[in-house]
Formats: structure tokens, C-alpha cells, sequence
């Protein structure tokens, strides 16, 4: 299956650095280098580890998305984790990704690297520090197959050096913003909350644009795994899931506020009017206006729930 462009554009060729010296200063300077603000992030994959996900957690990770780490959650699968992966990197507008110690990258890392390229149009980096000539050899193997091979850009560690070393530069294709587009009518509608009128205007903050979008692809993606196994319209329950799922990390209540109104716009771009509680901007708890719904605070407001044991501190 041909996996849903995020991002289309042209694809910066990715580039292999070839640390045959395993100087402790590229590996410094790359570390450095990242900087998510302004669309650059560095991985360290968690040694000892080979399967897929554990690279993708560690991509979220880098990204900043603790939420899928083990402790905080559910053990998050391979393809529920790459597929979060490459939505933050389209929402958080992250241009290059770098990857150290590439040369203990498998046949799988390697083929969910590419298709995260292919589907996020982001620039890859794969340092490999002291890799021998066998490692070296299989790590080309595994990049031909995964079809990143034909247009691989190989650096020295002076050239890679500059590279890290350059702060200040340009982000490579700055995103603009795009007209707006018409409303399409609305044939049926949901009983998930009680109606109050049409969807507000999609905000034109800058800085929230991300979020709005990640409400709005979340929706069209809910709405789509639903059809395709029921053809009856979301129940109430299964509408307020989702919608805890889609704030449940909100930092504040205005992130809150957009990502619920880029659900609305994806619901009624796919023919299903969302209503959600009049006094939305009003109300409050936690991922509304006050701290982000972990599962920490999950588990301070089940202690204090009337019927349940209350445990020790």
C-alpha cells in the first residue's frame, strides 16, 4: 500500500557520514546541532534494541513526545509509533533528522526510515562512528534495499562537522500558508454531543497553524478506520475517546481549543458535522486550562474518586 504523502515537495538526497575515526566531537556537534525550533532533531537509538519500534519511540522521544515512552503508557507497536512519528515531524515543521550509530541500523530500521522520508519529504542523516568494514558493507546493503541508495550523499567527518557546526543556517522550504478552502455541505449528523451551531473559523495564529492540522488529519483518520469496519455513524462514547485522545497531551488551553476545532473541520470535510459544547472556551480540567492529562494525574484523580481504596503515599 502506497503510504499518504504528509508533505509533498522535493526531497533533499539523504546523506551517510562515514566516522571511520569515531571522533567524539562530531558525535558532540550533532548532538548540538538539534534543535526542534528551528526543524532539526538528533536520534541516539537505545542500545541493545533492534525492533522497529523502539526507534520510533526514540524519534518521538527526540521530538519531545514522552507520552509513548513505556512508563507514561501502553507499550506503543511499530506501526502506531511510526505512524505518530511522522505526523509530529509534519506538525512541528522538522526538516532534518539525523541518525547516529546508523551502522547497526537493521533491514526493517532501515526500510521504516525510507518510508518515513517518503512520506514526510524530511532530510536523512545516518552517522556511523567507528563502523567497521563488514558493518559498513551490510549498512549499505540494507540502504540499497530500502531504495536510499541511489542517490546517497556521502561526507567525510570535516564536511559532516561543517554541517553540524552551521546554526544559523536556512530552513530548507519555509511553509506557506494556504487559501481557504469551502466548507463542503453536510449530509448527516452525529449524536456525539449536544449541537450549538457551525464549527468556528480556523484560527490564523502562526505558531498554532501545527496544531489545527493535527486536529484536523487526526479526525479524517478516525472517521476512515471507523468506516472501514462499520458503516453506523460514531457513537457518543467513541466520539469523546477520541476527542481525549486528540487533547489529551495540550500544553495549554488555547492548544486545546485548535486542535478540537481542526477535528471539527476534518469531520465535516468528510461529510459528518461534529458539535461540541458551547462553552468550550470556558470550560475547564485538566488539558483544558491547566496541565496536560497524563497519566500521572489520571492516577492522582483515581485515588481521590469516592468508592475506590485509597493507597498509601
Amino acid at each position: 500500500m502506497t503510504p499518504t504523502v504528509l508533505r509533498p515537495g522535493p526531497i533533499l538526497p539523504p546523506a551517510l557520514i562515514n566516522d571511520t575515526a569515531d571522533d567524539v566531537a562530531l558525535a558532540r556537534a550533532a548532538r548540538r546541532w538539534a534543535d526542534p525550533r528551528q526543524g532539526r532533531i538528533t536520534v541516539d537509538p537505545t542500545p541493545a534494541t533492534i525492533t522497529s519500534a523502539f526507534l520510533a519511540r526514540d524519534i518521538l522521544a527526540a521530538l519531545g513526545r514522552t507520552a509513548y515512552a513505556p512508563t507514561h503508557g501502553p507499550v506503543i507497536t511499530a506501526q502506531p509509533a511510526w505512524q505518530a512519528a511522522a505526523c509530529w515531524i509534519t506538525i512541528d515543521d522538522i526538516r532534518q533528522l539525523t541518525v547516529l550509530r546508523a551502522h547497526l541500523l537493521t533491514a526493517e530500521r532501515a526500510e521504516q526510515l525510507s518510508v518515513l522520508r517518503e512520506v514526510t519529504g524530511i532530510r536523512l542523516i545516518l552517522v556511523a562512528s567507528g563502523a567497521t568494514d563488514g558493518e559498513m558493507t551490510r549498512l549499505t546493503t540494507h540502504l540499497a534495499e530500502a531504495g536510499l541508495a541511489g542517490e546517497l550523499e556521502h561526507l567525510n567527518a570535516t564536511a559532516a562537522l561543517r554541517l553540524f557546526t552551521q546554526h544559523a543556517a536556512t530552513r530548507p522550504n519555509p511553509p506557506h500558508p494556504r487559501p481557504a478552502r469551502p466548507r463542503p455541505p453536510t449530509s448527516r449528523s452525529s449524536t456525539a454531543a449536544p449541537a450549538h451551531g457551525a464549527p468556528p473559523a480556523r484560527r490564523s495564529a502562526p505558531d498554532l497553524s501545527g496544531q489545527h492540522r493535527a486536529g484536523l488529519l487526526a479526525a479524517q483518520n478516525w472517521l476512515a478506520r471507523h468506516r472501514a469496519t462499520s458503516q453506523e455513524l460514531p457513537d457518543s462514547r467513541d466520539v469523546e475517546l477520541f476527542l481525549s485522545r486528540l487533547t489529551a497531551l495540550s500544553p495549554t488551553h488555547e492548544h486545546t481549543i485548535v486542535r478540537v476545532r481542526g477535528a471539527q473541520e476534518g469531520c465535516a470535510r468528510s461529510g459528518l458535522r461534529l458539535a461540541v459544547p458551547a462553552d468550550l472556551t470556558a470550560a475547564g480540567g485538566p488539558g483544558i486550562c491547566t496541565v496536560p492529562f497524563t497519566a500521572q494525574v489520571a492516577h492522582r484523580i483515581s485515588r481521590a474518586v469516592p468508592g475506590r481504596p485509597k493507597l498509601l503515599p
